[in-house]
C-alpha cells in the first residue's frame, strides 16, 4: 500500500463501517427491499466504475430481445433532469446521461432513468405495459431493489480482491459483499491469458464467493464508425479522444493498429464544453488526421449544440462488445433458464 493510501486508510475504515451498517439493515429486513412482478437483472460492480457494465448490458439485450420485451433502467449519471424520464426522440445525453443515450440510439426498447429505482420500475411497467423484464444498469449498491438476478463485474486489470474501500481504493463496498452476486464476470481479460492466470483469479474470488458461477470475458473492438454511419477510411495515424474511467485497454488497442499522435483524455462522463469542442477541433486541424473516440463520448458529442462546430471534423467511434473466453453458451443458458423459472413472469 502506497503512502497516499496509508494516509487515506482511516477514512476508508469510517466509510466501510457506514456501508456495513447500511447493508446489515437491509440484510435483517429493517430497511425494506422490494421485488417486482417482472424479473429484474442487476448489472453492477463493487468498484467505482470502469468494469465494462455497458457492453454487458448490451450483451443481455441482444441475448434476451426476441423472447422477451426488456427495458433498461439507469440512474442517468450527470444528466440535467431529475426524477423519472423515459427516453424518446427528443432525448439527448444531457437529458438522460451518456450510457442511457447510447442504449436508446442502438436498441428499439424502452430506456428510462430514475435516481430511485423502486419508483422507476413501476413507472416503466405503467408506461410500457408490454415490458416483462428489467435490466438495471449499475444497481449493485441499490439495495432498495431486491433483484432476481445479480451480475457482479470486476475488471481483470483491477480485480476487487486486490482493491480497498474508498477513498484509499476504488471499492464502494467491502469485498465480502461479492457473496450477494448470483454470477461473477471477469471483464477486459487480455486475449491469450493463460489458464494458470485464470485459475489464480478464480481462486482469489472464491475467498469471497464460494458458490456462484464465474465467467471470463474480453472486449472486442469493431471498426470505427462515423456519426454518419460510415466506417473510417484507412489511416496510419489517429487522435484518441476519451472520457472514460479507465482508458488503458482502449489505448492498448489503438496503438496496436494506429500511430496515436495525441490522446485528449477527460474524466469519466465528462460533459464537453464549448472550450473543449474548440480544442478538439483545433487539435484535429493541426494534425489533419481522424479522431477516434468511444461510444459513450460519441453520445455526448452528438448533442445538437455541438453539431455546427463539429461539422466537417472526422470523428469516429469504436463500437465494443464482450466476448466470453470460455463457457459463453453456459452463461446464456444460465441466464435464460433462470428467467424462465421466474414464477411471476407475464406470459
Amino acid at each position: 500500500m502506497g503512502l497516499l493510501k496509508l494516509i487515506l486508510f482511516p477514512f476508508s475504515i469510517i466509510y466501510g463501517l457506514a456501508v456495513k451498517v447500511r447493508n446489515h439493515l437491509y440484510n435483517i429486513g429493517y430497511t425494506k427491499s422490494f421485488r417486482f412482478e417482472v424479473p429484474v437483472i442487476v448489472v453492477g460492480n463493487l468498484s467505482a466504475g470502469g468494469t465494462g457494465k455497458t457492453p454487458m448490458v448490451e450483451y443481455l439485450i441482444r441475448l434476451l430481445t426476441g423472447n422477451y420485451s426488456p427495458a433498461i433502467l439507469s440512474r442517468g449519471y450527470k444528466r440535467s433532469t431529475k426524477g423519472f424520464y423515459l427516453a424518446d426522440d427528443s432525448s439527448s445525453s444531457n437529458l438522460i446521461g451518456d450510457e442511457p443515450m447510447q442504449y436508446h440510439n442502438k436498441f428499439d426498447i424502452p430506456v428510462a432513468v430514475c435516481e430511485d429505482r423502486v419508483e422507476g420500475i413501476p413507472k416503466i411497467l405503467f408506461e410500457r405495459p408490454e415490458t416483462d423484464l428489467i435490466i438495471m444498469d449499475d444497481g449493485y449498491q441499490h439495495r432498495a431493489v431486491n433483484p432476481y438476478i445479480s451480475l457482479l463485474l470486476t475488471d481483470a486489470l483491477n480485480i476487487f480482491t486486490d482493491d480497498y474501500l474508498l477513498p484509499s481504493g476504488r471499492l464502494r463496498e467491502h469485498r465480502r459483499e461479492a457473496k450477494r452476486a448470483d454470477v461473477i464476470i471477469i471483464t477486459k481479460l487480455t486475449p491469450g491469458t493463460s489458464n494458470v492466470e485464470i485459475d489464480k483469479i478464480e481462486k482469489s474470488i472464491r475467498k469471497y464467493n464460494s458458490d456462484s458461477p464465474i465467467f471470463f470475458t474480453t472486449l472486442k473492438y469493431h471498426p470505427p464508425i462515423g456519426f454518419d454511419g460510415k466506417e473510417m477510411p484507412s489511416s496510419e495515424s489517429v487522435i484518441l479522444l476519451s472520457g472514460i474511467a479507465k482508458s488503458e485497454t482502449l489505448v492498448n488497442y489503438i496503438v496496436d493498429f494506429w500511430s496515436m499522435k495525441e490522446h485528449l483524455k477527460y474524466a469519466d462522463h465528462h460533459e464537453y464544453t464549448s472550450k473543449d469542442i474548440d480544442k478538439i477541433c483545433k487539435v484535429q486541424k493541426q494534425n489533419n488526421i481522424p479522431i477516434i473516440t468511444t461510444e459513450k463520448d460519441a453520445a455526448r458529442l452528438k448533442n445538437p449544440e455541438w453539431k455546427q462546430k463539429l461539422a466537417g471534423i472526422p470523428i469516429y467511434y469504436l463500437p465494443i462488445s464482450i466476448s466470453f473466453i470460455k463457457n459463453g453458451s453456459e452463461f446464456d443458458k444460465w441466464v435464460t433458464g433462470k428467467i424462465q423459472s421466474f414464477s411471476g413472469l407475464k406470459q
